[in-house]
């Protein structure tokens, strides 16, 4: 053996050694001086790895931590580089999460088909045209981040379609969802609530808050574990599942939110209906019917009072419901109807092409205070004003090729995929209700990655079953 053989060994040590111990020093010294942003990076560089070296993890890992709002670990929300409209561990995830998905996705065969079918192209074709957009944008910061949130759920989507290749490895995911889930809300939840986890609105109610950051944001994740929850309810009978759907149904009540608990009644009797037309299973109506009581009988009354200010009778109910134009006037909209006349107006100014992605937070932005709310809370008026017409036919396309690709999966798979296509329906119908008062697209954590899950589960598992007919039966 010669020395320089053995010198080799050496260098090759220092040449790992050495970069290691410059970036130790490199965060101790950060870690003095701006140990926020530091925790940042670290973490956002993790985040980067960890999506292109193990995606499915990575993706197992934001299912676990949808429910929870991380900007604590880089000092409360937005609080990196405030001048630049604000930064997060919340928005350094996304950052991380987006360009090594996005870096996989382009290396991997399966992932790569996907975006070619109907399922994906018309998705891929709106975030296309949302991205041209941006040159133009008042905002183009917000209008980035904004594209961001709108991608994840397409990439969650590809990247279940790209890596499940066993059903296996699909039940691992919704597991860990759902254990996560639980113990979110039979153990996180109450101990966070007994503290202080609750929020006093302007009008006096106490609303609780979760560990997302906002009431309305949890009670947008609660609707989607509901909605997994219910269909296994159904489908496997298990008693597990309905103390989960009245769990969940509970937090969604505690929250306050009118529009997640509409959301979650219509998603309900979508799967209920459903599953008794197209598998004859009667009793899931009165399974919806169960879950539906506890819901109502609860939560009408407080709804009602929140939405109204009182109590109407069944009559004084009935003759709103019948008169749309008395009922909008009598809804106690909480401050929206000064939003959306000056959004609206916004729009208008280009109808077709729209102002640039993130313009209607700087539309809001001219007429009202700076600690005013910054989105219009309605996804319809926001995309109009963003990206207009051609904007909002193309986000819609894309949504119904959802929407039809889980239908016809809950009427012809099989029971393992109509576990999952039922929510994947239900979910998409949510996301439509949801955008009607709030901003859905901004939850990508909490709630549409799990509709992107739920969609990518769906296919994934008709390929799959596809392909074991296809190995019993080669001919």
């Amino acid at each position: 053996m010669t020395a320089a053989s053995v010198a080799l060994p050496r260098r090759s040590a220092w040449l790992v050694l050495a970069p290691l111990a410059g970036a130790a020093l490199l965060i101790s010294f950060g870690l003095v001086q701006q140990p926020w942003l530091v925790v940042g990076l670290v973490g956002g560089a993790i985040v980067l790895t960890v999506a292109v070296a193990a995606p499915l993890a990575l993706v197992a890992l934001m299912l676990i931590l949808g429910g929870l709002d991380l900007s604590f670990m880089t000092g409360g929300f937005k609080a990196l580089f405030p001048g630049l409209g604000g930064l997060d561990m919340n928005g350094i995830r996304l950052l991380g999460a987006t360009a090594g998905f996005t870096i996989y996705i382009l290396n991997a065969p399966a992932a790569r088909a996907a975006i070619f079918r109907k399922t994906g192209s018309a998705y891929l074709l709106f975030l296309v045209y949302a991205f041209l957009t941006l040159s133009q944008s008042m905002d183009p910061m917000e209008g980035t981040r904004l594209l961001l949130k709108l991608a994840y759920p397409l990439l969650t989507f590809l990247l279940i379609i790209g890596l499940c290749d066993t059903r296996q490895k699909v039940e691992k995911l919704a597991n860990y969802a759902l254990l996560a889930g639980t113990l979110l809300i039979f153990i996180i939840t109450p101990l966070y609530t007994l503290k202080t986890g609750y929020h006093v609105d302007f009008s006096g109610v106490r609303r609780l808050g979760g560990l997302s950051g906002g009431h309305n944001q949890f009670s947008f994740y609660l609707v989607t574990l509901l909605l997994l929850a219910f269909t296994r309810l159904i489908y496997r009978k298990q008693a597990r599942y309905l103390a989960m759907c009245a769990a969940a149904a509970f937090w969604i009540l505690a929250t306050g939110t009118r529009i997640s608990f509409l959301a979650a009644l219509i998603g309900i009797a979508m799967i209920s209906v459903l599953t008794a037309i197209t598998r004859k299973q009667y009793k899931a109506v009165a399974g919806g019917m169960l879950v539906t009581l506890m819901i109502i009988v609860p939560g009408m009354p407080m709804i009602l009072e929140r939405t109204l200010g009182f109590v109407p009778a069944a009559g004084e109910l009935i003759g709103l419901v019948s008169n749309p134009v008395a009922l909008y006037e009598a809804i106690n909209w909480q401050g929206r109807t000064h939003l959306w006349p000056v959004v609206w107006a916004g729009f208008m100014a280009a109808p077709v092409f729209g102002l640039g992605l993130g313009s209607s937070g700087a539309v809001i932005a001219r007429h009202f205070p700076a600690d005013a709310v910054a989105t219009v809370h309605n996804e319809y008026l926001r995309l109009g004003a963003d990206t207009g017409m051609v904007g909002i036919g193309l986000f819609a396309i894309a949504m119904f090729s959802w929407l039809l690709a889980a239908l016809r999966a809950a009427v012809r798979a099989k029971p393992e995929v109509v576990e999952y296509a039922m929510p994947a329906a239900a979910g998409v119908v949510a996301w439509a209700i949801i955008a009607l008062t709030d901003n859905p697209f901004d939850s990508y954590m909490l709630f549409t990655q799990y509709v992107g899950f739920f969609m990518g589960a769906t296919l994934a598992l008709q390929s799959i079953a596809a392909r074991e007919q296809h190995d019993k039966n080669p001919g």
